[in-house]
């Protein structure tokens, strides 16, 4: 304790263990054995992709893997992209499978800022129609506008190659208006 803090514990630093509202709560690091502890000790973990890949995989010497009740997978829009896209996909079947083998139910719920095929990946990880939510622009916080340009199916290098103008003209204009502004491209 310390008298900067005001009496309280200062908060950890190293991001692996912590405690909130009487729940432990974990984040994997990437080495094995800490994993594992982190793994038995605490109730809720946040981990990357990769992470729990590497974690998953012996997943029938793993009780608390197995014992999992809610996976929840951030940002599946990257989905098939970059790096982490296949290793989301392969943790989420991974998962999937092993509440088959268990026969313990895991709750799969997937969150994603721009996914198109919502329904699909609702079909993908076993949701029920009536558990696949699309929320309109109106919900946000923070209002939204959406503007949709599109452009001739030429090559992929040609199409970028379109986008590159009309995408810094309308920042441009988003910009003028002290607005902020996202762009999504294929």
């Amino acid at each position: 304790r310390t008298a900067r803090s005001g009496g309280r514990r200062p908060a950890r630093r190293s991001g692996r263990r912590g405690v909130s509202a009487g729940v432990s709560v974990g984040v994997l690091t990437g080495e094995s054995t800490a994993d594992v502890k982190i793994l038995d000790r605490c109730r809720v973990v946040c981990a990357s992709p990769e992470h729990w890949d590497n974690l998953s995989r012996r997943w029938r010497q793993r009780k608390h893997v197995q014992a999992l009740s809610l996976f929840l997978a951030d940002e599946v829009h990257l989905l098939g992209a970059g790096d982490t896209g296949p290793a989301m996909e392969v943790v989420i079947s991974r998962m999937r499978y092993i509440a088959a083998q268990t026969g313990n139910p895991i709750r799969v719920v997937c969150l994603g800022a721009s996914v198109a095929n919502g329904r699909d990946l609702g079909d993908w990880i076993g949701a029920p129609p009536s558990g696949i939510f699309a929320f309109p622009n109106g919900a946000r916080p923070v209002p939204l506008a959406t503007r949709i340009d599109g452009f001739a199916p030429l090559s992929v290098d040609m199409r970028q190659d379109a986008m590159v103008r009309p995408t810094l003209h309308a920042l441009d204009e988003e910009s003028s208006a002290s607005r902020q502004a996202i762009v999504f491209a294929p």
